[in-house]
């Protein structure tokens, strides 16, 4: 069947053959399958000799597919594959009572992230600051015992040079690692380009103000802010 042959059936019995079409290297038949598993209409094909526990292991092994043929199809420079998979793989796809059709893999999401860097040519700004951040995060979460602070950091000095809320979430972590490291004087720059959006920037510079590089009055100005930005999320 044709990808087109297999969008025309009912939802439920598309599963079986937009897998099969998926192995077969059709790049639209990825993000369609895998959307399927995420959405749970497919758990794999039903086969009724087999125990509970035998069905719950092909259930997983389908769910565990759908996010490898987004992979594949990433692999190929398939744009939707690719932005769809790094979604699934840095948050993960759950559905009622929490049950897990995707869960997160940030070892996947960093292959997903590398891929949409070399083949997203027109990535909007937006997006690539976000990208540098969650690959950040990544990079930490894969490599606790032995964090790579410089590569994040160079990450995320890249995701600030751009537009967008995300480019200030980056300035943000800089700012806040210099925090954490004692850095203040290097901190308040950094912090200050999301002083009008982050309450973590706000709260950081208020501690800087009141405690290591004290002035009353930039103290008294970040209180009253941090207030104002406690009372709008209230």
């Amino acid at each position: 069947m044709t990808f087109e042959e297999v969008m025309k059936l009912p939802i439920k019995e598309r599963g079986a053959p937009m897998h099969e079409l998926a192995k077969a290297e059709d790049d639209e038949a990825c993000v369609a399958f895998a959307k399927l598993v995420f959405d749970d209409k497919f758990k794999g094909v039903v086969d009724k000799t087999l125990s509970k526990e035998d069905a719950r292991s092909a259930s997983k092994a389908v769910r565990s597919d759908a996010l490898n043929q987004l992979l594949n199809a990433g692999k190929r420079g398939y744009l939707p594959a690719i932005t769809e998979g790094q979604d699934a793989a840095f948050l993960g796809r759950r559905g009622a009572f929490s049950k897990v059709f995707c869960p997160v893999n940030y070892k996947v999401a960093l292959e997903f992230y590398d891929l949409w860097l070399t083949h997203d040519t027109e990535l909007k700004e937006e997006d690539r600051a976000l990208l540098l951040m969650r690959k950040a995060t990544c990079l930490r979460l894969t490599n606790l015992s032995d964090i790579p602070w410089d590569q994040m950091m160079e990450l995320w000095k890249e995701g600030s040079t751009y537009n967008g809320i995300f480019a200030v979430e980056c300035s943000v972590k800089i700012g806040t690692y210099h925090f954490d490291n004692g850095r203040y004087e290097e901190a308040i720059p950094w912090l200050r380009a999301g002083d009008r959006i982050s309450i973590t920037a706000v709260a950081l510079l208020l501690l800087i103000y009141k405690n290591y590089i004290i002035d009353k009055d930039l103290y008294a100005s970040y209180v009253e802010l941090c207030e104002a930005m406690c009372q709008r999320k209230s």
